[in-house]
């Protein structure tokens, strides 16, 4: 319930109410209360119950794992393959977004089969899920592969009215019976850009723009009237280190990658040799980062566009040049590290606090 107290002007903590399930968990909503003109307490207020009903909506708009009342979800979605399917208009939007920035929307098997890496205790049972230790599980990802690249075997449809048509092959869906899959679509690891978007957006919307909301994870929006301070982290060797800080300023958006875990909600396991098994599986099953972090920037789009325009710059042998230049070109910016070097693409990301313990970081716009 929403207090009935005085709330005094000044930032604060906003926290959901919903008692029904949501995704506040992985969420931090900071707001400069009364800074519009707005009476405190009111505010406070209006804005806890916003908060609270789009936290709660987003648990069903973008659940996997369970159908939601009223609603047609991802998960009803690959319950019923080859069928138009009318989702609700938040879902549908994300996915399509989703499914603009590459294969990784039909990785869903492969970040379900993840989860057993994930929550693994030891490392002898994480070896028998990572497919750089087992064969059984590399030569099943390997078939995998084979269905979730090809648009013969495994494709959506957009269409008007939030209908969507995912198509999956009969023997696709003969090995999937087989293999045990039951989605072939999924947002994964970047589910969270939709939801922080989804959040936010509904936020300004409604006339609140004084604040942040952060994700667990990575994922950061500025609602416009309020500035907001990003840390570059990045690990060298064992050591973990703040690269550098910058403000961000208006509406904007922000995503972080990290070859490494931040907290512990973030999909990761740590071998006892440090080795990092990490969410950002590329189409092959394996995971893999170009660099030890990148961080996205844009005050044109959401967290979901920054997803669909870095993501494969990132998830790859090497940072690739060429796609964040093409992000660059319609307005997505990227900072990453890369062993003691900072790189960054636009001259007006103000960077302080540069990172000079250990070693001497450098930086280099490109």
């Amino acid at each position: 319930m929403v207090s009935l107290l005085t709330v005094g002007k000044g930032w604060k903590s906003v926290e959901c109410s919903a008692s029904n399930p949501n995704v506040s968990g992985d969420f931090s909503f900071m707001y400069n209360v009364g800074a519009s003109g707005a009476d405190p307490t009111a505010e406070y207020r209006a804005i806890t119950l916003l908060y609270s009903d789009l936290c709660e909506k987003a648990y069903q708009f973008f659940g996997e794992a369970e159908d939601a009342d009223g609603v047609n979800n991802l998960r009803y979605l690959n319950n019923n393959p080859n069928k138009n399917v009318r989702l609700g208009e938040a879902t549908y939007a994300a996915l399509k977004t989703a499914a603009g920035g590459g294969r990784y929307v039909f990785l869903a098997p492969y970040y379900d089969a993840y989860q057993s890496l994930f929550l693994s205790r030891h490392d002898f049972e994480a070896q028998i899920f990572d497919p750089y230790y087992s064969r059984e599980t590399a030569a099943l990802f390997d078939e995998v592969n084979s269905f979730v690249t090809s648009d013969e075997h495994v494709s959506l449809s957009f269409f008007d009215n939030n209908e969507v048509r995912l198509d999956v092959s009969e023997q696709y869906l003969a090995f999937a019976g087989q293999a045990g899959i039951s989605s072939f679509v999924g947002l994964g690891w970047m589910s969270n850009a939709f939801i922080i978007d989804y959040i936010a957006d509904r936020l300004i919307l409604g006339g609140y723009t004084c604040g942040y909301i952060t994700s667990a994870d990575g994922f950061t929006r500025c609602l416009g009237n309020a500035d907001c301070t990003v840390s570059i982290l990045a690990k060298r060797g064992a050591v973990t280190f703040t690269a550098c800080n910058t403000v961000v300023s208006g509406r904007a958006s922000v995503v972080r990658y990290n070859n490494f875990p931040v907290n512990a909600k973030e999909g990761f396991y740590v071998y006892e040799d440090e080795k990092v098994a990490s969410h950002y599986i590329d189409v092959d099953g394996r995971y893999c980062a170009a660099c030890s972090s990148l961080t996205g920037f844009s005050s044109a789009y959401g967290c979901g566009e920054i997803v669909g325009s870095l993501t494969a710059a990132y998830i790859a042998e090497s940072v690739d040049i060429n796609r964040l230049s093409a992000a660059k070109e319609k307005g997505v910016y990227a900072v990453y590290v890369d062993d003691t070097t900072l790189y960054y693409n636009n001259a007006d990301i103000k960077l302080t606090n540069l990172y000079s313990e250990d070693f001497t970081l450098t930086e280099r716009l490109f």
